[in-house]
């Protein structure tokens, strides 16, 4: 979770119970860890912050048994997702 944060400059905005929910300029990003209503696998979401409404309606969900392995790539698809914000404007 800390590379993610590092990454993306995010920074915390709440935490409850293992959930986590940043932001950075671009996007609110929730990070779950694993329990058994994610059947043991760490849930990543992202939405733009002018789009956000919930977290059932994201434009961004991943799930992985492995974040050590998955991260990289993870963060890959959150930087593009910026990228394409970017273009729109």
């Amino acid at each position: 979770m800390e590379e993610l944060v590092k990454q993306l400059n995010l920074r915390l905005n709440w935490e409850m119970d293992g959930v986590y929910v940043f932001k950075n300029d671009d996007l609110y990003v929730q990070f779950i860890n694993p329990h058994e209503g994610t059947d043991f696998e760490y849930v990543i979401r992202a939405e733009y912050k002018e789009d956000f409404d919930r977290w059932s309606n994201c434009e961004y969900e991943t799930y992985s048994t492995d974040l050590e392995k998955d991260l990289s790539e993870i963060i890959s698809e959150l930087k593009e997702m910026i990228k394409e914000k970017e273009q729109w404007l």
